[in-house]
């Protein structure tokens, strides 16, 4: 597989959000004309994927053309939009959930998501192995909460035995 590049991979989420974002908002848009008004929970579907293609087609423009520009302010931008789409998804996903509103209202905010840790990831903050030992510990953890105690009694038997036997093996 092919492996992007930090430049690329911030590229290809903002694009990613921005074409979530339109069809969002153009299926909301397009519901919302067989209604007499658009407010409430309708409206704010609305605007949130206007606003959300606006900012990510405008940060996508940047990362290709004014790098330095983006560099400045896009973990504070992505951030936001993360921000943004965990306040909008629950809007979105409930009650009047039309098809592509409820799945590309979940692409953009997990767009959101990859941009915002792409970010973080391009200044030095945070890097994938942090994130898998944290997710790693964790799920180790769990197993070991889940396992009864006479499994783990059983499994440290084992282990001493083994022990035990590599012991005599270095003795001979």
């Amino acid at each position: 597989m092919m492996d992007l590049s930090v430049k690329a991979k911030l590229q290809l989420y903002t694009l990613i959000l921005a074409v979530a974002s339109l069809i969002e908002f153009g299926s909301v848009a397009d519901f919302c004309s067989n209604l007499d008004n658009c407010t409430g929970r309708i409206g704010w579907a609305l605007a949130s994927g206007v606003i959300s293609f606006v900012i990510s087609a405008a940060y996508f423009a940047l990362y290709k053309f004014k790098e330095d520009l983006a560099d400045k302010f896009d973990a504070y931008v992505s951030g936001f939009m993360v921000l943004w789409w965990t306040v909008t998804v629950p809007f979105t996903t409930s009650d009047f959930a039309v098809g592509n509103v409820y799945y590309f209202s979940w692409v953009a905010f997990f767009a959101a998501i990859m941009w915002c840790f792409n970010c973080l990831v391009s200044r030095g903050i945070v890097s994938p192995d942090d994130v898998k030992r944290v997710v790693f510990e964790r799920h180790n953890q769990q197993k070991d909460v889940d396992e009864p105690a006479e499994m783990r009694a059983d499994s440290s038997l084992e282990e001493h035995r083994r022990d035990d036997d590599a012991l005599e093996k270095v003795e001979v």
